[in-house]
């Protein structure tokens, strides 16, 4: 008997569980996704079927749907037949923390595998350009697609622009049959990347996955909620509160399921001390959960990131020093601003690339927002969290605050 009263869920776990990232719940269509996924199905279906190369770039801040989206692409690709009748070739590589050696040599692999020959395998020297190469003659040798998908390849930094710029070059060429899809949570090619790949005619066509809506997000989450067996368990809100401060930040649709994870959290440890339980996450547990997590989670992210984003984040600080309420900064200025503080502090600052990418990774995190022009320097940034937050993050940084802000 106690047994089996121990093996049923309370509604908190059933909860609890529905509200995180599950591949076997989020398997199929993704949901507000339709569009963009349809655009993926579409190019590399035009590809597979025309036995021809093909480029694309996808990308959307993190969050948004993107991997989910090209692992239904996955499925679909497996089920398709080219005009031969054979099954295209896929070759999914995530680039975390993996050289450009590396990942050639995972395609490679890839393509030994899926062929069953060892013909595909090519020595990986040391001389530049080898892996490309290898690669180059390896898909001359295919008699069907070869579809390449490379997530989270903005993670190379300046050496994904040389991976990219081979990869593409090869999907190019003359009879070529490889089809290459690059996922990256920045919003743009690079200036220096877009004249490489013009100057070889392969320029990728691109599918923007844009942050989440507040109306989106609420119907995702919903869609979460009402897999659970249990009536009015969560105000509707509750989750309207948390569509609308996740859609007015980063639209990121892990955030929002944090965010609901720390509610259920907070009715439980308030249900185990009370009197009465009631099964029910209200809108106050999510307006705690919202103020606690938002603060947690930018103080976790600040600490982790390298001197010079802390720098950057310095000098934004610096720009709304003397201001009563957050003020949108133009890029230029707020990059003179960084420069002089990496003077003062006798320190190599970045260049105008990786100052971009670095203010684009804080905004991907919620710390910045951008708007503006299309032209990144026209662009202006504004901080969208407290000047109190940013500082407690950079606490164990003072001497550094102290010298070069002169705030504390």
């Amino acid at each position: 008997m106690t047994a089996a009263l121990n093996s049923v869920e309370l509604p908190m776990d059933v909860l609890r569980r529905s509200f995180r990232p599950n591949e076997q719940h989020d398997r199929g269509q993704p949901c507000c996704r339709e569009v963009e996924l349809a655009l993926l199905l579409s190019f590399v279906r035009k590809c597979v079927r025309r036995r021809i190369g093909g480029n694309l770039y996808v990308c959307g801040s993190p969050g948004t749907g993107k991997t989910l989206s090209v692992k239904e692409l996955i499925r679909q690709i497996l089920q398709w037949r080219d005009t031969t009748g054979a099954l295209p070739y896929v070759s999914h590589i995530n680039c975390m923390s993996k050289s450009p050696r590396e990942i050639f040599a995972d395609i490679l692999m890839s393509i030994r595998v899926q062929t069953g020959t060892s013909k595909a395998i090519c020595a990986i020297g040391t001389e530049r350009g080898v892996e490309a190469d290898a690669l180059r003659q390896a898909v001359k040798g295919l008699e069907t697609s070869l579809i390449i998908i490379l997530d989270e390849v903005d993670r190379l930094g300046s050496k994904g622009e040389q991976i990219l710029c081979e990869l593409f070059s090869i999907s190019c060429e003359r009879s070529s049959r490889c089809v290459v899809l690059s996922l990256a949570n920045t919003t743009s090619l690079s200036d220096s990347l877009l004249a490489r790949l013009n100057g070889r005619d392969c320029k990728p066509c691109m599918v923007n996955f844009p942050a989440y809506s507040g109306r989106q997000l609420k119907k995702l989450l919903t869609q979460k909620a009402v897999r659970v067996p249990y009536e009015n368990i969560i105000d509707n809100s509750a989750l309207q509160l948390c569509a609308k401060k996740i859609a007015a930040t980063t639209g990121d649709m892990r955030r929002a399921l944090s965010f609901c994870s720390e509610a259920i959290d907070r009715q439980t440890k308030e249900s185990s001390t009370a009197t009465v339980v009631c099964e029910h996450i209200s809108i106050e547990h999510m307006v705690s959960a919202v103020k606690q997590l938002s603060n947690t989670d930018v103080e976790n992210i600040v600490k982790l990131l390298p001197q010079q984003t802390h720098f950057i984040i310095c000098a934004a600080l610096k720009q709304n020093h003397h201001s009563r309420f957050t003020k949108n900064i133009p890029l230029v200025e707020l990059l003179e601003t960084y420069n002089t503080f990496c003077t003062r502090a006798a320190i190599s600052g970045l260049n105008a690339c990786d100052f971009l990418d670095a203010c684009s990774t804080l905004s991907d995190y919620g710390i910045f927002g951008i708007s503006g022009a299309q032209d990144p320097w026209r662009q202006k940034i504004h901080l969208c969290v407290s000047r109190d937050v940013l500082l407690n993050a950079l606490r164990d940084k003072q001497k550094m605050i102290s010298k070069v802000l002169k705030l504390v």
